[in-house]
């Protein structure tokens, strides 16, 4: 481990264990206040039954231990309000610690369901799916920014948006302490903030209330007071009734419209508050001149006012979700005005709600990839270039593998546009392959990569490595194959590619696998594209001769003391031994 990823994982556990002192701090806490609670609830019952049953207390004695309760009820939210926020803290660093440990797998979302969104590489080399690059990279609370975490990893951005992305990720990540406070937004959900719903019902159409229709409801209040008042003077209870069963009425009939437009986001008052918090959040960063940052915490600046009222709207509806409340309610109106009031700030603010969200996610995305360099400093910012091809890097890993992987330097341009990568069984053809891939990933979006140079230009990656066959289909691995390499020979007609083939048509005969894959390449290079294929092959050993800026490269296999080693180090040339005889003796198989 760098000395400056030491002092990293130094911060995070310091911070972590002085999180789990307060998590333990507020937890004894929280018990201290529910037992307090239950002696004071047991104190109202035994006053009540001696005010009752004896003449020990007067009634009035029933107030001490009563608001001695309520105060308790507060007091104790408040405490395991702050629990749940160390709680959600102590998460963040035991996340960010496995990250460094090389421990996350299978502990974070891993965007299974944005596997689609790049058919040409987001299984290939593990963008999505367990163990990728999403659930390495994604904290995100929202919806929304989980999904623009996928578009980042799945779209072609311009070379201008990719440098914009490059500067807010360096001043993101010259101070991350914000992160404690976005970690604990939303901690009361289980799930991710519901933004594309919230969007929806922004942009869907108003439904505002009639004037008639608040006429008839305040003179329904008014009525029903009359009627109180008449039956506290005369014990006549007719007006009241009919009161309260014409509100009701009115309930569910004529305000049965404005009731069921507002009733969506009144059942999201856990994520308006997520939403709010967030918003808070993100104002309280310095932008420190970025553009970018600077227009994210203006816009959701603005958005904390409207915010909190349409909070407090939703709120005063939710009072009246109960048996009590909803038969109250309804008699004074307040589902009715509540709900009247959240559509008039609906038909106010109708598709901002999309702008702050959007503003939301693209902040998290950014705070993802500002945490992923953060934690690796070691990582270079690549040098992104303009009308040229090109993938150049020095010390090139993994950056889904240990700090223990074996770094490669390759150049990849206008003068060497193709590299026939062979080796034997487990040398790490595939590995370094994927390890280009993910890179290239990686500074598209903006992000450093592993690597200690990098030059690279706006390319697609466009990668056959995992074909498979499917039986469910009736289709072999080669048909799928060969349909893979007419997707990226179509793709690279209109966007420069990196492509990356592995075992290139594996499943013919070495004849129609040498002039298939010279053809191809062939194709792909003048379409402007540039890449590797891989192979054992040696028949496919003459294509660097007969393609123009082509080069062998290789990766071996050593045997030391009876035993394969493999040093992973890319090497000019051509490979020229073959271990699979080895291998196959090495697993048991009786080979002479």
């Amino acid at each position: 481990m760098t000395n400056k990823r030491h002092v990293v994982e130094e911060l995070y556990q310091r911070a972590l264990i002085e999180n789990l002192l307060q998590v333990a701090r507020w937890t004894n806490r929280d018990h201290l206040f529910g037992n307090l609670r239950l002696a004071a609830a047991t104190a109202f019952v035994l006053v009540l039954l001696g005010s009752i049953f004896g003449s020990w207390w007067s009634l009035y004695w029933l107030l001490l231990p009563f608001t001695t309760f309520v105060f308790l009820a507060f007091a104790h939210n408040r405490v395991a309000d702050n629990r749940y926020t160390a709680e959600c803290v102590v998460k963040l660093y035991k996340r960010s610690l496995s990250r460094l440990n090389h421990t996350w797998h299978g502990g974070g979302v891993t965007g299974t369901a944005f596997l689609g969104a790049a058919p040409l590489y987001g299984a290939d080399i593990d963008i999505f799916g367990q163990g990728s690059l999403f659930e390495l990279l994604c904290n995100a609370r929202t919806t929304t920014g989980q999904s623009l975490l996928a578009d980042r990893l799945s779209t072609l951005p311009s070379l201008e948006e990719v440098r914009q992305r490059q500067g807010s990720i360096r001043t993101l990540s010259e101070d991350l302490s914000f992160r404690e406070r976005l970690s604990t937004c939303g901690k009361s959900l289980t799930r991710p903030i519901d933004t594309p719903g919230l969007a929806r019902w922004s942009e869907s159409a108003a439904v505002p209330a009639a004037k008639s229709q608040i006429a008839i409801a305040s003179a329904l209040i008014c009525l029903f007071v009359v009627g109180l008042v008449v039956m506290a003077v005369y014990r006549n209870y007719d007006i009241a009734t009919t009161a309260a069963l014409l509100s009701l009425l009115f309930q569910r009939f004529s305000a049965r419209r404005i009731l069921l437009a507002s009733s969506y986001v009144a059942k999201r008052e856990s994520d308006m508050i997520a939403i709010l918090q967030l918003c808070r959040a993100v104002a309280r960063i310095e932008p420190k001149g970025d553009v970018r940052l600077e227009h994210i915490r203006s816009t959701l600046d603005g958005a904390i006012e409207p915010i909190e009222r349409l909070r407090k709207l939703i709120a005063f509806r939710q009072i009246t979700n109960n048996q009590i409340g909803i038969i109250i309610g309804s008699i004074f109106q307040a589902p009715f005005f509540s709900g009247a009031a959240i559509e008039r700030w609906h038909a106010n603010h109708r598709g901002i709600v999309t702008v702050w969200t959007d503003a939301i996610a693209d902040f998290e995305v950014l705070t993802d990839l500002a945490t992923f360099a953060y934690e690796n400093p070691e990582y270079a910012y690549p040098d992104v270039v303009e009308n040229t091809v090109r993938f150049e890097a020095d010390d090139l890993a993994h950056p889904l593998l240990p700090l223990t992987a074996v770094g490669n330097s390759l150049s990849l341009n206008e003068e060497t546009r193709l590299l026939v990568l062979s080796g034997s069984n487990m040398s790490g053809k595939s590995t370094l392959m994927r390890a280009m891939g993910v890179n290239l990933v990686l500074a598209m979006t903006g992000a450093p990569v592993r690597a200690r140079k990098c030059s690279v230009s706006i390319m697609a990656p466009a990668v056959s490595i995992r074909t498979q066959d499917s039986l469910h289909d009736g289709v072999s691995r080669f048909y799928a194959e060969i349909t893979r390499l007419s997707k990226i020979a179509e793709l690279s007609g209109s966007t420069p590619c990196l492509f990356l083939l592995d075992e290139i048509l594996s499943g013919t005969n070495s004849f129609a696998r040498q002039i298939g894959a010279q053809s191809i390449v062939s194709k792909l290079l003048k379409n402007g594209s540039i890449g590797i294929i891989s192979t054992h092959d040696l028949a496919l050993e003459h294509i660097a001769d007969m393609v123009p800026g082509s080069k062998n490269v290789h990766l071996d296999d050593q045997v030391v003391d009876g035993k394969l080693s493999f040093d992973y180090i890319l090497k000019p040339g051509f490979v020229t031994t073959s271990n699979a005889v080895e291998l196959m003796r090495a697993v048991g198989l009786d080979i002479t």
